[in-house]
């Protein structure tokens, strides 16, 4: 018993194995991980049993009516089996209305899936542009904190005044200030992504990686959009304009078609018993005269119209999503470019500059290190910019992304 409850210890003392993705792995495993897609998607299954259900023939009616007289011996059993059958094409519209909605369902599911992969590369994207400027950040403190002591130590020689170093003392706080408040968001945003993840409070979670270089630029998109939400809106306006057809065809109920058995006992003395047997047929015609569905056939046109209304602003939604990514992408990845080609380069130049010109005792070494800052600051502008690069990629590639056929 004692081994058994040292080796219980060991297991629940050993930590969890952290879940480590990239940009590429993260969106797959939520796909595979996400408790709320995975209960999204019995949805399918639902509408799977609605499709088996529809277009059947409603269940035949046995009717047994016995009759015995109170003063003699007559007596009476009357059966009659009895079977509905529609006259109009009710069941299959309501087949083909079926067949649309499990379509539906895959595509909303599909759709589901779209939207929860372009949540997760976003915030992974967030989280590597995050960490790529703390690093740069940090190395600005580390700059900041040596410009500080330099000027420190000129002070009682009195190069330098105590009002400039205070400054630098203040500039210098408020780098770990946002460092600190870097923390905050990065934990913010770990904490938004594991449930997307379909983690469990108890899993770690770490994202490896940098934010990947600038790929070209895809051509404006076409106007015959596929994706998964505008093809189910499209579905649901065509299951709607059928129901429609189900709503005139409901105004004729099913009519009953059924086989009358009867016997029939009469006892004219109590030594002469008769029997008499009868069968036939039996037709029951529901007539519309209350009830002719009119204001159904309304409601379903009307919802028919709705669909197809919000099927067509959705196309155009869309159309709107792709050209505004696609643009805020080129502007970024100018800005990028820019950032790349002059403004790093140029700084470099200039700070290599003064630190030969440092070395060779023509400046001071405050200026070396404001050159350092000076460089650092635009590379973390660069990571901000290719982060704004990325997410609007995110938002394109999701705006204009096709519906994936089922296999």
């Amino acid at each position: 018993m004692l081994p058994f409850i040292l080796l219980l210890l060991l297991v629940s003392a050993t930590p969890l194995c952290a879940v480590t993705l990239s940009l590429d792995d993260a969106a797959p495993y939520a796909l595979a991980h996400n408790r709320d897609l995975n209960a999204a998607r019995l949805r399918i299954d639902a509408a799977q049993g609605r499709l088996k259900n529809a277009g059947r023939l409603s269940n035949p009616e046995l009717e047994i009516e016995f009759l015995n007289s109170t003063r003699g011996g007559d007596l009476e059993l009357n059966t009659t089996f009895m079977q509905r059958f529609p006259v109009t094409s009710r069941l299959r519209l309501e087949k083909q209305i079926s067949r649309a909605q499990l379509a539906q369902a895959e595509l909303e599911i599909a759709n589901e899936e779209r939207k929860l992969a372009a949540n997760v590369r976003a915030m992974v994207v967030k989280i590597l542009g995050l960490e790529g400027e703390r690093w740069f950040l940090q190395k600005q403190i580390e700059t900041s904190r040596e410009l500080v002591e330099f000027f420190r130590s000129r002070v009682a020689t009195g190069e330098v005044s105590t009002l400039d170093t205070l400054q630098l003392e203040l500039e210098q706080k408020q780098l770990e200030a946002e460092f600190a408040q870097t923390e905050v968001e990065l934990a913010l945003l770990t904490g938004e992504l594991r449930p997307l993840l379909g983690l469990s409070p108890e899993e770690p979670l770490k994202i490896r990686g940098v934010l990947p270089p600038i790929g070209p630029l895809p051509r404006t998109p076409s106007k015959g959009l596929n994706r998964a939400d505008l093809l189910a809106a499209q579905m649901q306006a065509a299951a709607a304009r059928q129901g429609v057809a189900l709503a005139q065809a409901e105004k004729w109920q099913d009519i009953g078609l059924g086989i009358v058995g009867e016997l029939g006992r009469t006892e004219e003395t109590p030594e002469a018993r008769r029997n008499e047997y009868f069968v036939g047929f039996k037709l029951n015609v529901p007539l519309p005269l209350w009830n002719n569905q009119s204001g159904r056939v309304e409601e379903a046109r009307a919802e028919a119209l709705r669909a197809t209304r919000e099927a067509e602003a959705l196309a155009n939604t869309i159309q709107l999503e792709a050209d505004a990514a696609l643009a805020e992408m080129r502007r970024q990845a100018q800005l990028v470019r820019e950032y790349d080609t002059a403004l790093i380069p140029k700084s470099a130049e200039v700070e290599k500059a003064l630190d030969q010109a440092y070395n060779a005792g023509q400046v001071p070494l405050a200026e070396l290190i404001r050159a350092r800052t000076r460089t650092l600051q635009l590379k973390r502008q660069r990571i901000t910019a290719l982060r704004g690069y990325h997410l609007a990629r995110i938002r394109y590639e999701a705006a204009v992304a096709p519906a994936t056929p089922k296999p």
